[in-house]
């Protein structure tokens, strides 16, 4: 819905605002960190949003109120790569705070960031969810 693509993109946009005002330490390009640090930052940055996704998503089924929200997610009886992303306003927009939290903490490159939301969270997540596996990647 058009409230969950606002609700969605509003922390990446309010990352990009803040990084080109100053307001953040988000960079573009290699930099003087060098690629060891966007090397390290993409695990960190990977694996701290895995974390807070699986806990948002666990305390999505697992807290009453919260499946209260949650729970339009499962409305496909079939499994469908839709799903990924139908979620209500607020399971959007708060899946999408890493992308403005990240950035206010510490040094992060955005081309990496949002590609990692694209390819980890978005494109992987609609593996998981297209009712097909591949023999090689196990969902």
């Amino acid at each position: 819905t058009v409230k969950g693509l606002m609700a969605g993109t509003f922390a990446p946009s309010m990352s990009l605002y803040l990084s080109q005002h100053g307001m953040s330490y988000a960079y573009c390009g290699v930099g003087e960190l060098g690629w060891g640090y966007v090397l390290a930052s993409f695990f960190v940055c990977w694996i701290v949003a895995d974390l807070f996704e699986f806990s948002y998503h666990y305390l999505g089924h697992s807290v009453s109120w919260m499946w209260q929200v949650h729970r339009h997610h499962h409305r496909f009886y079939n499994p469908s790569p839709f799903s990924v992303i139908a979620d209500e306003p607020v399971d959007q927009f708060v899946r999408a705070m890493p992308m403005l939290l990240f950035p206010l903490v510490a040094p992060v490159n955005m081309d990496l960031l949002f590609s990692l939301f694209g390819v980890f969270f978005y494109a992987y997540g609609v593996y998981l969810h297209w009712g097909y596996e591949f023999e090689s990647i196990d969902a």
